[in-house]
This record gives C-alpha cells, sequence and structure tokens, in this order.
C-alpha cells in the first residue's frame, strides 16, 4: 500500500486495525515515526523494512506474531521498546547498528532472531522474570546488558541469559 513512498513522514494506525501486512512500509525512507495501536497482533514480514528514517518503535504488548525482517535495514532505529507478551518472531526483527533495545516487565519469552545486529549497543530488560529465550534470540551476547537490580541473580543462572558477557544491574 505505501511501499516505496519517501514522502511519508508519521503514521498513526487506527485502533481498528489488527495486523500489519506484508511490506506495507517497505523503503518508506521518510518515515521517522509510527504508532502501533493495542489492537494489532500480527506485524507482516518486510513490514517496516528499509524505513532508513525511523527512529523509534514501540512494540505494543499486543503482538502475538511479528514476519521475518519486520525492521530490518532501519538505519536510524536506535531505540525499540518490545513489549510483546509471548511472541512468534520469524527472523531477524531488528538489525540495526547502534539500537538499544528495551524489554517490557511484562514479556514472558522471546522467539528466535529478534536482534540479529551483532553492533547492538545494548539491551535493557524490565522483566523481573527472565523471558523464556533460544539461542537464537539475540546475535550479540556481548553487548551490555542491563536487568532489574533485585533480578540480577535470576538472570546470571538463567539459560541463555547466562551467556551474555556483560551482565549489568539498572541503576
Amino acid at each position: 500500500a505505501f511501499y516505496g513512498c519517501s514522502g511519508l513522514e508519521s503514521v498513526e494506525i487506527p485502533n481498528s486495525v489488527t495486523s500489519i501486512g506484508e511490506k506495507l512500509f517497505y523503503d518508506c525512507s521518510g518515515l521517522t515515526s509510527v504508532e502501533i495501536p493495542n489492537s494489532v497482533t500480527s506485524i507482516g514480514d518486510f513490514a517496516f523494512e528499509r524505513c532508513s528514517g525511523l527512529k523509534s518503535v514501540e512494540i505494543p504488548n499486543s503482538v502475538t506474531s511479528i514476519g521475518k525482517s519486520a525492521f530490518s535495514d532501519c538505519r536510524d532505529l536506535k531505540l525499540a521498546f518490545y513489549n510483546a507478551k509471548n511472541c512468534s518472531i520469524d527472523n531477524r526483527v531488528f538489525s540495526s547498528s547502534g539500537l538499544t533495545l528495551v524489554i517490557g516487565a511484562d514479556v514472558e519469552q522471546i522467539g528466535s532472531g529478534l536482534l540479529a545486529s551483532s553492533n547492538a549497543t545494548k539491551i535493557v530488560t524490565q522483566a523481573a522474570t527472565p523471558p523464556v529465550i533460544t539461542a537464537e534470540t539475540f546475535n550479540n551476547k556481548s553487548c551490555p546488558l542491563y536487568v532489574p537490580q533485585g533480578a540480577y541473580a535470576k538472570y546470571w543462572t538463567a539459560d541463555i541469559w547466562e551467556d551474555f558477557s556483560d551482565m549489568k544491574p539498572i541503576e
């Protein structure tokens, strides 16, 4: 629908929308902001891929599936709030260099391929209980991982989370 629309700068998706289709905003280089409402349950393959002007995005807790490369190659994407409580992920959702990924407090499980970039700046999790992840959820386990201060020991001993080499408590 908006594939390659370079003049599109911002999008406010109405609450009546439940799905963001495949390649809907693909290569919308002028898109700098998008509001995804809590009514959305799925984000399709390549939905926002190559939206080079996109600076931040928030995935609401209503999202239960995200397609491959949904936010890949978004050069200016520096901040992603991931609040999807229990979401299946196809592959390589985020791949931006310098991305800070913030994981919401209610997230219980994160599928494989959420963060494919080896250049993530940091991952911050607000979840007191470590979400269930796979070895492929995060490509880079050497970037700083910030965890809730009272949950530090839980992350330090949790499967896969224990593989992060630079774990720090949130102060």
